[in-house]
């Protein structure tokens, strides 16, 4: 049995990324040479599920390097709020920051309607960083 390799770098940050992206790459090339030499159409049918389980994963990364550079730009107490957010409510959360750079306006119905369960950690973090609470970092 294989052993699984474990990423030696913290999730969301510039290394991670590129150590998740040739990881990714790697897996999807072997799975399709598997699905190439196969035999058998199980064999054939699950490499291919591999394969393009790797090629989402791909599609992910541009999203994960994007919520790095947001979290890494927000405070500890703002970070922590973040952190426990789920991995499509960190993606809400970039799409509402970048769609209303100055804050929502009165008139625009909830933009983190339809995630009840971390609404309020939504919020939180939202109104944390426009209430001008958030200290940025330099650079």
């Amino acid at each position: 049995m294989a052993r699984r390799r474990r990423s030696p770098y913290r999730f969301g940050t510039p290394s991670y990324a590129r150590h998740r992206r040739a990881e990714l790459t790697r897996r999807a090339n072997l799975a399709k040479g598997r699905a190439d030499r196969a035999k058998n159409s199980e064999a054939r049918q699950r490499a291919m599920r591999q394969a393009a389980t790797a090629r989402r994963g791909l599609r992910q990364i541009p999203l994960l390097e994007a919520i790095g550079e947001y979290r890494s730009q927000l405070n500890q107490p703002e970070r922590r709020i973040f952190d426990s957010l789920p991995l499509a409510d960190k993606a809400r959360e970039l799409e509402v920051e970048a769609q209303y750079p100055e804050g929502v306006p009165p008139d625009v119905p909830d933009p983190f309607g339809s995630s009840v369960r971390h609404r309020s950690a939504s919020w939180r973090l939202y109104y944390a960083t426009r209430a001008g609470f958030r200290h940025r970092r330099a650079g």
